[in-house]
């Protein structure tokens, strides 16, 4: 968490939304807590397509709901890159950071996989309307012996 940046808060009716950035994975994510008293789940269960059409995960039991979603790449960019009107992320070393929003939600889930298994620099390739994501591998995480392949 000491690589982590709080992006925004939001609150709608009894759903609360955080979204961070972290920029040692390079990954832009939101947390999301919902509290609910329609329609509760008797039995604790996880839907990994449920929230907004089916996009986001969600897990919980009885009234109280939680779930965390995939938004985007974070990749590093020179002051010369940004356009006008658009503010960069700075990290505390004053590097500076856009995001790229993830198109799919498929592409973001082996977004996410990729970078719990491997240490990985994110960048991008622009051709024309064609964007290409590229994780440079580093090195495997130790914790990527406890994950299902």
């Amino acid at each position: 968490m000491f690589n982590c940046k709080l992006l925004f808060a939001k609150r709608y009716r009894g759903t609360f939304m955080f979204a961070f950035v972290n920029f040692k994975t390079q990954e832009c994510y939101e947390w999301f807590f919902q509290f609910s008293l329609k329609d509760p789940w008797w039995i604790p269960k996880y839907d990994s397509y449920y929230l907004n059409d089916g996009k986001w995960p969600l897990a919980g039991w009885l009234f109280f709901y939680f779930g965390r979603h995939t938004r985007g790449a974070v990749i590093p960019c020179e002051q010369s890159e940004i356009s006008e009107g658009k503010k960069p992320l700075v990290d505390k070393a004053g590097n500076l950071y856009v995001i790229y929003n993830l198109p799919e939600e498929e592409l973001a889930r082996k977004f996410r996989r990729t970078i719990l298994r491997y240490n990985c620099e994110v960048g991008i390739e622009k051709d024309g309307d064609n964007v290409t994501i590229i994780n440079t591998v580093r090195s495997k995480r130790w914790i990527s012996i406890f994950l299902k392949k």
